[in-house]
């Protein structure tokens, strides 16, 4: 469009050069070569033409002026769109690792304290065992029969995918899995060696609330004891929805509720690809009942 105006501009101006040249003829020949049109004529067609290509050119140039106004006016709000979503995002992840961070202080007060109640209890357990005099024959073996008894339930083993009733709490371990990372896009761990990831359901069938936490869960592989990674584990129990996320951390269980969930070992590849390997857990904390579940 704009260069058909443009067009019209240069006609108005040919035309004006037209009417020029039959002037200066007019003058040298003494006489008009184109004696029926004057030079109004020329002046009409000349303002004409100007005048449309002019009008015509002022109006499309507003409108390209418009749009190209307009076009930057959308990109910039585009550009601001995806820097609040940027921004949004980044704050999301700055407060989920501030969360994380916050969850791993925790965890290492509550394994302090836990570890000065534990020195604090065998201390206990020392002296009353000095205290206590030689028992007569009867009372041995009512402590053998009992030690056998206690012995029969820590040994007793079960199997992969069934339901393990140790005193007023369940445990069910579903699936074993290994990885060598944990966790979502944003936040996530890597192990020293190898980790062995168990899908584990917790129940507590007594009548009060119970405390769960992934050091009532430990390996065991040819007489040695593997302990839980309590970080490892949040973060494989993280999820962006906060109500799907599981939580072994210290969690108070309602009485006939369960939690379901994983707890993470990071062990060393020889120990991860070897057999024999099985799962001890306890009814409470510090261990009070417990029992075995083989894996592999």
């Amino acid at each position: 469009m704009e260069n058909f105006f443009l067009l019209l501009f240069i006609l108005s101006f040919l035309v004006l050069a037209v009417w020029a040249v039959h002037a200066v003829m007019r003058l040298v020949a003494k006489r008009a070569l184109f004696e029926k049109i004057r030079t109004k004529h020329y002046v009409i067609a000349f303002v004409g033409l100007f005048a449309i290509g002019f009008g015509g050119y002022a109006l499309v140039s507003d409108n390209s002026a418009t749009s190209n106004q307009q076009a930057q006016e959308e990109e910039t709000t585009e550009k601001a769109e995806a820097e609040t979503e940027s921004t949004s995002e980044t704050e999301e992840q700055e407060q989920r690792a501030e969360e994380l961070d916050q969850r791993e202080q925790e965890l290492e007060e509550r394994e302090q304290e836990l570890q000065e109640e534990e020195e604090a209890q065998a201390g206990g357990e020392s002296e009353e065992a000095n205290e206590e005099p030689d028992s007569s024959d009867d009372s041995s073996e009512a402590e053998g029969e009992e030690s056998s008894e206690n012995s029969g339930e820590t040994e007793s083993s079960d199997e992969l995918g069934e339901k393990v009733t140790v005193g007023a709490v369940s445990f069910q371990i579903n699936n074993v899995s290994t990885a060598s990372t944990v966790g979502d896009e944003y936040l996530s761990e890597t192990a020293e060696g190898t980790y062995i990831i168990l899908d584990m359901v917790y129940t507590n069938n007594g009548s009060e609330a119970a405390m769960v936490d992934s050091s009532q869960v430990r390996l065991k592989q040819d007489g040695k004891t593997f302990e839980a990674d309590a970080t490892a584990s949040t973060y494989a129990n993280s999820s962006e929805d906060p109500s799907q996320a599981a939580d072994f951390f210290f969690s108070e269980v309602n009485p006939g509720s369960s939690i379901e969930g994983q707890v993470v070992f990071d062990v060393t590849d020889e120990v991860a690809e070897e057999d024999h390997l099985e799962a001890e857990v306890t009814e409470g904390i510090f261990g009070t009942n417990s029992s075995h579940i083989t894996l592999k």
